[in-house]
């Protein structure tokens, strides 16, 4: 293409170029900013695409994900109920027919503390006979089935007497008290005599002179008290002379110690039952030391 340069146009064609630039330029100012750009080159109009601002894409916050709530199982309970007897009811029978209902295949248990007896409902319905004791009887009923749990009642049955049945009690009660005490003595008097019969006689010299081979032996002495000292309760000290001299002289002093109380007083001729323990040594109003045998009496027999 040829192009006539500017310095040769004609004034008329330059004003018409400026006039085109003028509408050039004007059209650039137009468009400035929109998506497409329109510029003059030689006479020629060029366009050009714009970049394309694009906003910044905010981050998402992620959805939390719910945790699902279980739905709870449901466990059923074995139905039950009793029909007879009352709570708390009372009775002069030995003997209670307890009844009820339950769901129907349980097995039904009733205890009473030391027996317990079984059945099955297998209609629903149930019935035990239990003993009864003379007072209250507290049972236990429990309903059980796989699958279920079970169900239970605490229910109290009280026996009572007649005024004839509480005297006869009454009087085989005192009766077996009765023999039970004479059961006792029995046994004491028994004992008592056991230990008399083992019981031998020591001299006095013997027992001084060296106790030591006769320490727990079972001995007796009979004599007189010289002295006695008794405590408030049972039991105290004496000091026993064994050996008479006649004219009512005694002499050769036991110390006796005993548990078991006594009506003997000072004076009192006695026979005693016990064991040999040693020699009892004690400082004498007179002066020096005292020894004599000493003997742990069992029994204190009043002889005179």
């Amino acid at each position: 293409m040829f192009t006539v340069p500017s310095s040769q146009r004609s004034p008329q064609s330059r004003r018409s170029t400026s006039a085109l630039g003028v509408r050039a330029f004007k059209h650039v100012a137009v468009f400035v900013g929109t998506t497409t750009v329109l510029a003059a080159c030689s006479g020629s109009l060029i366009t050009r695409s714009a970049p394309t601002a694009t906003a910044p894409t905010a981050a998402r916050t992620p959805t939390p994900t719910r945790t699902p709530i279980p739905t709870p199982t449901r466990t059923l309970t074995t139905a039950l109920s009793i029909v007879s007897p009352a709570q708390g009811s009372q009775t002069l029978a030995a003997s209670v027919l307890v009844s009820g209902t339950s769901t129907p295949g349980a097995g039904i248990t009733i205890g009473d503390g030391t027996l317990s007896k079984r059945i099955v409902a297998t209609t629903g319905r149930w019935r035990l006979r239990m003993h009864l004791a003379i007072g209250d009887n507290p049972l236990l009923v429990v309903a059980t089935k796989v699958g279920y749990e079970a169900g239970s009642f605490n229910w109290n049955v009280t026996r009572t007497l007649t005024p004839a049945q509480v005297a006869a009690r009454k009087a085989a009660d005192e009766a077996r008290a009765v023999a039970a005490k004479a059961t006792a003595q029995a046994r004491v008097q028994r004992a008592e005599a056991n230990f008399k019969a083992s019981a031998s006689t020591i001299s006095y010299a013997d027992l001084l002179g060296d106790s030591r081979p006769f320490v727990g032996k079972h001995v007796f002495f009979r004599g007189q008290i010289l002295q006695i000292r008794q405590n408030r309760k049972a039991g105290g000290i004496m000091l026993l002379s064994v050996t008479y001299l006649g004219s009512g002289v005694w002499t050769d002093n036991l110390w006796v110690n005993y548990d078991s109380a006594t009506t003997a007083t000072k004076t009192n001729d006695i026979t005693i039952y016990g064991t040999v323990t040693g020699i009892k040594s004690y400082a004498a109003q007179a002066g020096g030391n005292t020894r004599m045998p000493e003997i742990h009496a069992r029994y204190i027999d009043l002889t005179g």
